[in-house]
């Protein structure tokens, strides 16, 4: 197999792998907003494609329209209880 394969089967899995984490965080953490605290949920393109710190997000908020830093707070839980 030749080596330029490999190298980008490496890169595929690691795209791949970023994709499913960015889809994970998506699904249990939402973002607020450094500026208007309000949150908001991102959709998982722009997880994968905006520029990221330490687990903050730099996004436009959809409340105020301006750019800023985002933190991750988790997801209210949804609890239905049947009876």
């Amino acid at each position: 197999m030749p080596q330029y394969v490999v190298k980008m089967l490496i890169i595929g899995l690691i795209v791949a792998f970023a994709i499913f984490m960015q889809n994970w965080r998506t699904r249990y953490f939402d973002y607020q907003c450094k500026k208007c605290s309000s949150t908001f949920n991102l959709p998982v393109w722009k997880a994968v494609f905006s520029a990221h710190m330490m687990g903050s997000k730099f996004v436009r908020c959809p409340k105020c329209e301006k750019w800023t830093w985002a933190y991750p707070v988790l997801k209210e839980k949804r609890i239905n209880y049947k009876k």
